[in-house]
């Protein structure tokens, strides 16, 4: 751990003081000491007097120069140290709760290779510019890949754990990593109005608003540090103890307090960050605490946005030869549904022969000499049953053999992640449509359901809602997200419109992070209240103390900051 010079000068004054206290060089010691350990914010606590802005700091330089005046300069020397050694614990223990924002932007690369093959600045780069990356290497922006391929690890941004493959045409994001290949990328947007720089303001803003408690407390502070001055002020004037004046104006600083409430917020912001949450505010942790509904969409919230098979119907033939031949003629497709077949298909693929897309409709081939469609509906001259999910049908020109219905895949963790908020009324609304709505909602127990609904119509719910937050993630949730007492949006480079719109964003689009987000309210919410209390107590204590001189002005600070400390320890309780 670095050793900070400053501390060397109190250093030597303790070493007096033990050894030499009354020689004159260790007073004239002491006395520099103060002066020293009082520059760090004497002078500007008589600046801030210009704007009316009278802060706990006036008080201990008070003290320190009333020490000074009555010829007691080992007091002004522990006292400015005292308050300095508080100040810096504060700023080291908010330095610490940051390190995660603070490696997010070391991270990014300062400079960045052109197709020509020339190095440019980050200031130099623009839409509409080629630039280049190779593997290893940080993306440094928003863009189009238009030569190359590659691995690239988008976790930061999407939290997609597997790499992703990116050709021509595919999008990529300031600060995915680059893990294998070269890419050519068309430069979109760059700095603040990437994905990844929307993530960090987000961040960084959050660190700077305030909650409702901190604005009480702050407002408190404004005529606290007066009205202890002006009880100083009348103690000396009735006792003519210039010491308990003195002590009362250190005891008094309520140094516990003014740090109570932001170091707990500060680092419910860093754990936040480092489970992939990104908080908007620390006014949310309060909000977060008086939520009572939870309301869901489906597609890309509850479920993962892909198709899985849940069963499939026999009609001419077996299920199990219904996914043959269609596992077959979909393992020549590149269509989204084909995976999900071919995942469900456990019999061997047949040969096909005379393949054929019919676009927008599925595929036809031959199989063992017979012609085989596989796909919609349309694609079939006879009539065919009508299903209320994703379908594809399987048959001959003038036989149905049978369909495979698909729907969306469940989030693994959906389950699991709604057991644990069965306290809260939770909701599902939803455009699609019922028997698909209903499925899902089954699975994750949800008892109220709404399908079929526009934007104005879940706006409209969410209005007729006190107390409730909405998890959505598409541009059609972002209204609600607004509306919401509370909104959650699902992180993700294709839900910018809903991100910007959400009060908290879970970056990894893990819905068990919001039971975590729940539980982190609360204990947020306890550790508040307990330094308060602390720092309270503290003062009442130490006050009683001075006026019945049981306390001195050194010891007084001592004790007043053994108890910002012990604030600080309780709110590094939440960092766990």
């Amino acid at each position: 751990m670095h050793f900070d010079k400053k501390w060397l000068p109190f250093g030597l004054a303790l070493v007096l003081r033990m050894s030499v206290p009354n020689t004159m060089i260790a007073q004239l010691i002491f006395g520099l000491v103060g002066i020293f350990y009082a520059s760090y914010f004497s002078i500007q606590s008589f600046r801030n007097l210009r704007f009316r802005i009278v802060g706990i700091d006036l008080l201990v330089t008070l003290a320190a120069l009333g020490s000074l005046l009555i010829g007691e300069p080992w007091e002004a020397a522990s006292v400015t140290f005292l308050y300095v050694f508080g100040k810096h614990l504060e700023s080291r223990a908010l330095y610490k709760t940051q390190t995660e924002l603070k490696s997010l932007i070391d991270s990014m690369p300062t400079t960045v290779v052109g197709a020509d093959g020339m190095s440019y600045t980050m200031d130099e780069v623009f839409p509409g510019m080629n630039i280049k990356v190779v593997a290893g290497n940080v993306i440094p922006v928003d863009g189009s890949v238009y030569e190359g391929i590659g691995s690239v690890d988008e976790a930061s941004i999407t939290g997609e754990s597997n790499l992703q493959q990116k050709t021509v045409a595919s999008q990529v994001f300031m600060g995915s990593i680059l893990k294998e290949g070269y890419l050519l990328i068309r430069v979109e947007r760059t700095s603040d109005d990437t994905v990844y720089g929307q993530i960090l303001d987000l961040v960084e803003n959050a660190q700077n608003k305030k909650s409702r408690v901190q604005n009480f407390i702050d407002r408190f502070s404004q005529y606290y540090t007066p009205a202890v001055i002006g009880i100083a002020i009348v103690a000396y004037l009735l006792t003519q103890d210039t010491r308990m004046a003195l002590s009362l104006l250190v005891v008094s600083c309520p140094g516990a307090l003014v740090i109570a409430i932001p170091i707990a917020s500060s680092v419910a912001l860093s754990h936040a960050l480092k489970h992939h949450v990104l908080i908007k505010g620390v006014d949310i942790f309060e909000k977060l605490n008086k939520i009572e509904t939870i309301a869901f969409d489906k597609t890309g919230t509850l479920t993962l946005n892909t198709l899985s098979v849940v069963r499939v119907e026999a009609h001419a033939q077996s299920q199990e030869t219904v996914l043959q031949i269609a596992a077959s003629l979909e393992h020549y497709s590149e269509h989204v549904i084909a995976s999900a077949i071919l995942d469900k298909n456990t019999l061997p693929l047949k040969e096909v022969s005379d393949f054929e897309v019919i676009g927008g409709m599925g595929v036809t081939g031959t199989i063992d000499g017979v012609s085989y469609r596989v796909g919609q509906e349309n694609l079939f001259s006879y009539d065919v049953p009508q299903v209320s999910s994703s379908a594809v049908y399987v048959g001959t020109e003038v036989e149905l053999y049978g369909i495979v219905i698909l729907e969306d895949t469940l989030r693994p963790e959906a389950p699991d992640a709604l057991a644990q908020l069965q306290d809260y009324t939770l909701m599902m609304l939803t455009g699609d449509n019922a028997h698909s709505a209903q499925r899902i909602a089954d699975m994750v127990n949800i008892s109220h359901v709404k399908s079929r609904l526009l934007p104005q119509e879940k706006l409209n719910i969410i209005n007729q809602h006190e107390n409730i937050m909405m998890v959505g993630d598409g541009m059609n949730d972002s209204p609600s997200l607004i509306a919401a007492d509370l909104g959650v949006s699902m992180g993700g480079s294709e839900n910018r419109v809903a991100m910007e719109c959400a009060d908290m964003i879970l970056a990894h689009r893990d819905l068990n992070q919001l039971p975590k987000m729940f539980r982190l309210a609360r204990r947020v919410r306890n550790v508040m209240y307990q330094n308060i209390v602390i720092a309270l107590v503290t003062v009442g204590v130490l006050f009683i103390g001075v006026l019945n001189a049981h306390v001195s002005m050194s010891l007084g600070m001592i004790i007043h900051e053994l108890s910002v400390l012990i604030v600080i320890v309780n709110a590094m309780r939440l960092r766990g």
